[in-house]
Protein backbone atom coordinates (compact mmCIF):
# COMPACT_ATOMS: atom_id res chain seq x y z
CA UNK A 1 0.00 0.00 0.00
CA UNK A 2 1.37 3.43 -0.52
CA UNK A 3 0.04 6.54 1.08
CA UNK A 4 0.59 9.97 -0.15
CA UNK A 5 1.10 12.76 2.46
CA UNK A 6 0.94 16.21 1.68
CA UNK A 7 1.19 20.26 2.87
CA UNK A 8 -0.52 23.70 2.30
CA UNK A 9 2.49 24.08 0.13
CA UNK A 10 2.22 21.11 -2.13
CA UNK A 11 5.39 19.08 -0.42
CA UNK A 12 4.22 15.25 -0.89
CA UNK A 13 5.80 12.25 1.18
CA UNK A 14 5.12 8.88 0.08
CA UNK A 15 4.64 5.92 2.70
CA UNK A 16 5.31 2.37 1.47
CA UNK A 17 4.21 -0.47 3.21
CA UNK A 18 3.56 -4.62 3.12
CA UNK A 19 0.16 -6.14 4.65
CA UNK A 20 0.52 -10.08 5.21
CA UNK A 21 -2.24 -11.28 6.28
CA UNK A 22 -3.55 -14.54 8.11
CA UNK A 23 -5.97 -17.17 7.48
CA UNK A 24 -9.04 -16.76 10.00
CA UNK A 25 -9.29 -19.76 12.48
CA UNK A 26 -12.98 -20.14 13.95
CA UNK A 27 -12.98 -20.50 17.58
CA UNK A 28 -15.93 -20.53 20.54
CA UNK A 29 -16.88 -19.66 23.59
CA UNK A 30 -20.17 -20.22 25.56
CA UNK A 31 -22.03 -17.94 28.37
CA UNK A 32 -24.84 -19.94 30.26
CA UNK A 33 -27.17 -16.32 29.94
CA UNK A 34 -28.23 -17.50 26.96
CA UNK A 35 -31.21 -19.29 26.88
CA UNK A 36 -33.01 -18.73 23.35
CA UNK A 37 -31.86 -18.19 20.04
CA UNK A 38 -31.98 -14.32 18.68
CA UNK A 39 -30.96 -12.49 15.36
CA UNK A 40 -30.12 -8.73 14.86
CA UNK A 41 -27.68 -7.47 12.09
CA UNK A 42 -25.70 -3.91 11.41
CA UNK A 43 -24.24 -2.69 8.11
CA UNK A 44 -20.77 -0.70 8.46
CA UNK A 45 -19.71 0.63 4.93
CA UNK A 46 -19.95 -2.23 2.40
CA UNK A 47 -19.48 -5.43 5.81
CA UNK A 48 -23.37 -6.72 6.84
CA UNK A 49 -22.29 -8.19 10.47
CA UNK A 50 -25.34 -10.56 11.46
CA UNK A 51 -24.91 -11.67 15.13
CA UNK A 52 -26.89 -14.79 16.53
CA UNK A 53 -27.36 -15.69 20.16
CA UNK A 54 -26.95 -19.23 20.09
CA UNK A 55 -28.05 -21.88 22.90
CA UNK A 56 -26.53 -24.74 21.12
CA UNK A 57 -23.45 -26.54 22.93
CA UNK A 58 -22.15 -28.11 19.60
CA UNK A 59 -18.70 -27.07 19.06
CA UNK A 60 -19.55 -25.73 15.60
CA UNK A 61 -22.42 -23.28 15.91
CA UNK A 62 -24.83 -23.31 13.02
CA UNK A 63 -25.21 -21.46 9.81
CA UNK A 64 -26.93 -18.44 8.37
CA UNK A 65 -28.98 -18.33 5.36
CA UNK A 66 -29.38 -15.08 3.20
CA UNK A 67 -31.76 -14.84 0.54
CA UNK A 68 -32.48 -12.82 -2.44
CA UNK A 69 -35.52 -14.01 -4.31
CA UNK A 70 -35.49 -17.73 -5.16
CA UNK A 71 -31.37 -17.80 -4.53
CA UNK A 72 -29.59 -18.67 -1.56
CA UNK A 73 -26.12 -18.12 0.03
CA UNK A 74 -25.04 -20.31 3.34
CA UNK A 75 -22.92 -18.30 5.90
CA UNK A 76 -20.77 -20.34 8.55
CA UNK A 77 -19.83 -18.24 11.70
CA UNK A 78 -16.19 -16.43 11.49
CA UNK A 79 -16.23 -16.13 15.63
CA UNK A 80 -18.74 -17.05 18.23
CA UNK A 81 -18.22 -14.82 21.86
CA UNK A 82 -20.26 -15.43 25.09
CA UNK A 83 -23.05 -17.98 22.35
CA UNK A 84 -23.32 -15.06 19.97
CA UNK A 85 -22.50 -15.99 16.45
CA UNK A 86 -21.10 -13.20 14.04
CA UNK A 87 -21.79 -13.53 10.44
CA UNK A 88 -19.65 -11.07 7.82
CA UNK A 89 -21.02 -10.83 4.25
CA UNK A 90 -19.62 -8.24 1.87
CA UNK A 91 -22.77 -6.32 0.32
CA UNK A 92 -20.86 -5.47 -2.96
CA UNK A 93 -21.78 -9.17 -3.95
CA UNK A 94 -25.42 -8.39 -3.87
CA UNK A 95 -27.95 -7.04 -1.74
CA UNK A 96 -29.46 -9.81 -0.32
CA UNK A 97 -33.85 -9.76 1.00
CA UNK A 98 -34.02 -11.07 3.95
CA UNK A 99 -31.92 -13.68 6.23
CA UNK A 100 -32.74 -17.14 8.44
CA UNK A 101 -31.15 -18.61 11.63
CA UNK A 102 -32.83 -21.36 12.89
CA UNK A 103 -36.33 -20.52 12.93
CA UNK A 104 -36.05 -17.00 12.98
CA UNK A 105 -36.67 -14.80 9.63
CA UNK A 106 -35.12 -11.38 9.52
CA UNK A 107 -36.26 -8.88 6.47
CA UNK A 108 -33.73 -6.25 5.97
CA UNK A 109 -35.28 -2.72 5.49
CA UNK A 110 -35.46 -1.20 2.01
CA UNK A 111 -31.81 -0.86 0.79
CA UNK A 112 -29.72 0.00 -2.07
CA UNK A 113 -26.52 0.75 -2.96
CA UNK A 114 -25.54 4.51 -3.71
CA UNK A 115 -23.16 5.52 -5.22
CA UNK A 116 -20.73 8.59 -4.51
CA UNK A 117 -19.55 11.69 -6.39
CA UNK A 118 -22.09 12.07 -8.24
CA UNK A 119 -26.01 13.05 -8.85
CA UNK A 120 -28.37 10.16 -7.42
CA UNK A 121 -32.00 9.56 -6.57
CA UNK A 122 -33.47 7.23 -4.63
CA UNK A 123 -37.12 7.08 -4.34
CA UNK A 124 -39.44 4.41 -2.52
CA UNK A 125 -43.65 4.74 -1.79
CA UNK A 126 -43.43 6.97 0.61
CA UNK A 127 -39.63 9.24 0.12
CA UNK A 128 -36.63 10.32 -1.88
CA UNK A 129 -33.42 11.00 -1.21
CA UNK A 130 -31.31 13.01 -3.02
CA UNK A 131 -27.57 12.71 -3.35
CA UNK A 132 -25.46 15.30 -4.68
CA UNK A 133 -21.42 14.90 -5.75
CA UNK A 134 -20.38 15.80 -2.48
CA UNK A 135 -23.25 14.17 -0.45
CA UNK A 136 -21.01 11.30 0.42
CA UNK A 137 -17.76 10.29 1.59
CA UNK A 138 -17.83 7.16 0.25
CA UNK A 139 -20.19 4.56 -1.87
CA UNK A 140 -22.97 4.00 0.66
CA UNK A 141 -25.51 0.69 1.09
CA UNK A 142 -28.52 2.92 2.19
CA UNK A 143 -31.50 1.55 4.00
CA UNK A 144 -34.97 3.03 4.90
CA UNK A 145 -37.88 1.96 6.51
CA UNK A 146 -41.21 3.48 7.17
CA UNK A 147 -43.55 2.63 10.27
CA UNK A 148 -46.40 4.68 11.98
CA UNK A 149 -45.81 7.84 10.82
CA UNK A 150 -42.04 7.50 11.35
CA UNK A 151 -39.17 7.19 8.46
CA UNK A 152 -35.94 6.07 9.21
CA UNK A 153 -32.98 6.90 6.86
CA UNK A 154 -29.58 5.09 7.85
CA UNK A 155 -28.06 5.22 10.94
CA UNK A 156 -27.30 8.59 12.28
CA UNK A 157 -23.47 7.48 13.25
CA UNK A 158 -23.07 7.25 9.22
CA UNK A 159 -21.90 10.83 8.51
CA UNK A 160 -22.39 13.08 5.45
CA UNK A 161 -20.04 15.44 3.85
CA UNK A 162 -22.45 17.29 2.06
CA UNK A 163 -26.34 18.33 2.94
CA UNK A 164 -28.58 15.58 1.50
CA UNK A 165 -32.49 16.52 0.22
CA UNK A 166 -35.04 14.45 1.98
CA UNK A 167 -38.63 14.13 0.76
CA UNK A 168 -41.64 12.79 2.47
CA UNK A 169 -44.96 11.34 1.58
CA UNK A 170 -46.97 11.23 3.85
CA UNK A 171 -50.15 8.61 3.78
CA UNK A 172 -52.76 10.65 4.17
CA UNK A 173 -53.68 14.87 3.35
CA UNK A 174 -51.85 16.76 5.51
CA UNK A 175 -54.39 19.81 6.65
CA UNK A 176 -52.39 22.20 8.59
CA UNK A 177 -49.50 22.40 5.69
CA UNK A 178 -48.20 25.98 6.92
CA UNK A 179 -47.76 24.85 11.15
CA UNK A 180 -46.50 20.85 9.75
CA UNK A 181 -42.43 20.38 8.71
CA UNK A 182 -40.28 18.00 9.46
CA UNK A 183 -38.45 16.76 12.59
CA UNK A 184 -35.59 14.63 13.52
CA UNK A 185 -36.69 12.15 16.47
CA UNK A 186 -35.15 9.98 18.26
CA UNK A 187 -35.97 7.23 20.68
CA UNK A 188 -35.93 8.70 23.62
CA UNK A 189 -38.42 11.59 22.59
CA UNK A 190 -36.24 14.20 21.37
CA UNK A 191 -37.85 16.18 18.75
CA UNK A 192 -35.32 18.76 16.50
CA UNK A 193 -36.89 21.00 13.89
CA UNK A 194 -35.87 20.40 10.54
CA UNK A 195 -38.55 22.37 8.45
CA UNK A 196 -39.01 22.04 4.47
CA UNK A 197 -41.11 23.18 1.72
CA UNK A 198 -44.50 21.68 0.58
CA UNK A 199 -45.98 20.56 -2.80
CA UNK A 200 -48.56 18.96 -3.05
CA UNK A 201 -48.19 16.50 -0.20
CA UNK A 202 -45.24 16.28 -0.16
CA UNK A 203 -42.66 17.84 1.76
CA UNK A 204 -38.43 18.42 1.07
CA UNK A 205 -35.44 19.42 3.44
CA UNK A 206 -32.08 19.34 3.43
CA UNK A 207 -30.53 16.96 6.00
CA UNK A 208 -27.30 16.74 7.80
CA UNK A 209 -27.19 13.53 9.20
CA UNK A 210 -29.16 10.30 9.21
CA UNK A 211 -31.57 9.16 11.88
CA UNK A 212 -35.41 8.98 12.27
CA UNK A 213 -37.61 11.99 11.01
CA UNK A 214 -41.45 12.49 11.66
CA UNK A 215 -43.80 14.92 10.49
CA UNK A 216 -45.30 17.32 13.39
CA UNK A 217 -47.49 20.22 13.49
CA UNK A 218 -47.06 23.40 15.89
CA UNK A 219 -49.56 25.25 16.94
CA UNK A 220 -48.56 26.79 19.89
CA UNK A 221 -47.13 30.34 20.30
CA UNK A 222 -43.99 31.10 21.88
CA UNK A 223 -44.08 32.19 25.75
CA UNK A 224 -41.57 34.78 27.35
CA UNK A 225 -41.78 36.26 30.68
CA UNK A 226 -39.84 39.71 32.13
CA UNK A 227 -37.48 38.42 34.81
CA UNK A 228 -35.81 41.08 35.48
CA UNK A 229 -36.08 45.19 34.98
CA UNK A 230 -34.23 47.85 36.30
CA UNK A 231 -30.87 49.96 35.34
CA UNK A 232 -29.10 47.51 34.44
CA UNK A 233 -31.43 46.36 32.16
CA UNK A 234 -33.99 44.06 30.96
CA UNK A 235 -33.91 40.16 30.52
CA UNK A 236 -36.95 37.87 29.61
CA UNK A 237 -37.61 34.12 29.62
CA UNK A 238 -38.52 32.79 26.37
CA UNK A 239 -39.71 29.73 25.45
CA UNK A 240 -41.44 27.56 22.57
CA UNK A 241 -43.53 24.27 22.73
CA UNK A 242 -41.74 22.48 19.43
CA UNK A 243 -40.39 23.86 16.41
CA UNK A 244 -37.83 26.99 18.26
CA UNK A 245 -37.70 30.73 18.29
CA UNK A 246 -37.41 32.16 15.38
CA UNK A 247 -37.23 36.12 16.03
CA UNK A 248 -37.55 38.58 18.63
CA UNK A 249 -38.56 42.29 18.97
CA UNK A 250 -38.71 44.09 22.05
CA UNK A 251 -40.70 48.04 21.06
CA UNK A 252 -40.12 50.53 24.09
CA UNK A 253 -43.37 53.15 23.75
CA UNK A 254 -43.49 52.01 20.05
CA UNK A 255 -39.35 52.38 19.41
CA UNK A 256 -36.69 49.01 18.44
CA UNK A 257 -34.56 48.65 21.21
CA UNK A 258 -32.05 45.84 20.81
CA UNK A 259 -31.99 42.41 22.54
CA UNK A 260 -29.20 39.68 23.08
CA UNK A 261 -30.50 36.17 23.19
CA UNK A 262 -28.51 33.40 25.57
CA UNK A 263 -29.91 29.67 24.10
CA UNK A 264 -27.85 27.91 27.14
CA UNK A 265 -30.86 29.39 29.76
CA UNK A 266 -33.39 30.45 27.02
CA UNK A 267 -33.36 34.29 27.79
CA UNK A 268 -33.58 37.75 26.18
CA UNK A 269 -31.17 40.54 27.57
CA UNK A 270 -30.22 44.06 26.82
CA UNK A 271 -26.97 45.28 27.55
CA UNK A 272 -25.95 48.68 28.79
CA UNK A 273 -23.33 49.10 25.96
CA UNK A 274 -25.98 49.00 23.66
CA UNK A 275 -26.79 52.32 22.40
CA UNK A 276 -29.50 51.59 19.77
CA UNK A 277 -33.16 52.27 20.69
CA UNK A 278 -34.97 54.37 23.34
CA UNK A 279 -33.93 53.92 27.03
CA UNK A 280 -35.91 51.10 29.11
CA UNK A 281 -38.52 53.07 30.25
CA UNK A 282 -42.45 52.85 29.58
CA UNK A 283 -44.56 50.52 27.78
CA UNK A 284 -43.02 47.85 25.82
CA UNK A 285 -43.98 44.97 23.60
CA UNK A 286 -41.84 42.10 22.85
CA UNK A 287 -42.60 40.00 19.51
CA UNK A 288 -42.06 36.77 19.05
CA UNK A 289 -42.19 34.45 16.24
CA UNK A 290 -41.57 30.71 15.72
CA UNK A 291 -40.15 28.68 13.12
CA UNK A 292 -43.76 27.24 12.50
CA UNK A 293 -44.94 30.97 11.94
CA UNK A 294 -46.82 30.92 15.31
CA UNK A 295 -46.90 34.52 16.72
CA UNK A 296 -47.11 36.01 20.25
CA UNK A 297 -46.88 39.77 21.82
CA UNK A 298 -45.94 40.28 25.54
CA UNK A 299 -46.76 43.33 26.91
CA UNK A 300 -44.76 44.83 29.69
CA UNK A 301 -44.33 48.37 31.55
CA UNK A 302 -40.46 49.16 32.40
Amino acid sequence: MEILLADSYGNTTPLRFVLRGQQPVYYKTRSTLVKRPALRYDISRNLLVAVAADPDTAASSGPLTLFKGNRRLTLRPSYTVLSQNTYLYDLRAGLPDSMQFGSITKRFDRQALIPSGRDFAFTTGNLQLGFGPQTLFDTLFVQTSYKAGVWTVQQPRTPLYRTLSLTLRPETEVLDKTRTAIYSVTAKGGRAYVGGKWEGNSISAPIKAFGQFKLLTDTIPPSARLLRKGPAGVVFKVGDDLSGLASYKLEVNGQFHLLRFEHKNATLFSENSDKLGPSLHGPATLYLRDQAGNEQAVHVVL
